[in-house]
């Protein structure tokens, strides 16, 4: 199972979007996926359209039982979307005090790792998208500590560059101390404005600093359906006529493509 984590420490730049879309699109293209969503705000669960319950079976649950190795039916915290053809482990507001576990617990940054490992042992899934937090904090940790690869959506905006120092320095110290195969599949450009020479100008900073094969073809404008999609409990690719779907759906052939040759 390939782990990919979704992430950047600034928030509002498509993450969520970014995260549920792939996934839809992924599983369109005979992938079998599983969605996580790590941050409180729960905005890819109620995407899905998860209702919370009592139920102990949210990744906040799945982070404490796992950090003090009790035992997990793990099948008990996996949702399914058909709408969207995926599989998900949504999040709960108790997930905002995750960090405090993690601080406390012995080799704290591997636990969701150790959490998906597990699920990659009993569940057959070809890949899982991580929806990380806005911050970089000891859940992030963990979701690039547990994945193979990021994608990191920004705004096409200046000095989205500048954005991404602290990211790019979480993603170097993550490599060289505990996940050495961590590579980065691309950093999509998201509300981009074709007809401004801000989108220009934020790819080619993007491509200076990063590297051209870095930044991905693809762009995702902003379209009122993109911002309809959440409240609507469902993605742009499921549906029918969207050109923001269309455009997941290339996302997500760069991406396999991606995959492919690493």
């Amino acid at each position: 199972m390939r782990i990919v984590a979704v992430c950047n420490q600034k928030g509002g730049v498509g993450k969520t979007t970014t995260a549920v879309n792939l996934g839809a699109a992924l599983a369109r293209l005979g992938q079998k996926v599983l969605l996580a969503d790590i941050d409180p705000q729960r905005n890819l669960s109620d995407t899905l359209g998860f209702v919370q319950d009592n139920t102990p079976t949210t990744t906040n649950e799945l982070i404490y039982f796992t950090a003090y190795n009790m035992p997990i039916d793990l099948r008990a915290f996996i949702r399914r979307n058909e709408t969207e053809q995926v599989d998900f482990i949504p999040a709960s507001p108790a997930l905002s005090s995750a960090p405090t576990i993690l601080a406390n617990v012995a080799d704290g940054n591997r636990v969701l790792a150790n959490a998906l490992a597990a699920v990659a042992d009993q569940c057959d899934y070809d890949v899982c998208i991580i929806d990380c937090k806005g911050s970089l904090d000891l859940l992030t940790s963990n979701a690039l500590t547990a994945a193979d690869s990021i994608i990191i959506p920004v705004e096409a905006e200046e000095y989205a560059v500048n954005g991404l120092a602290d990211l790019l320095s979480t993603i170097g110290s993550i490599q060289s101390s505990l996940n050495p195969k961590l590579t980065i599949d691309g950093v999509l450009i998201n509300r981009a404005d074709t007809r401004r020479n801000n989108v220009k100008t934020t790819r080619d900073d993007l491509a200076e600093a990063l590297g051209g094969d870095v930044v991905l073809e693809t762009m995702i404008p902003y379209l009122k359906e993109v911002s309809d999609a959440p409240t609507e409990h469902r993605t742009c690719v499921a549906k029918k006529g969207s050109r923001v779907g269309e455009l997941y759906m290339n996302v997500a052939k760069e991406v396999i493509a991606k995959w492919q040759t690493h």
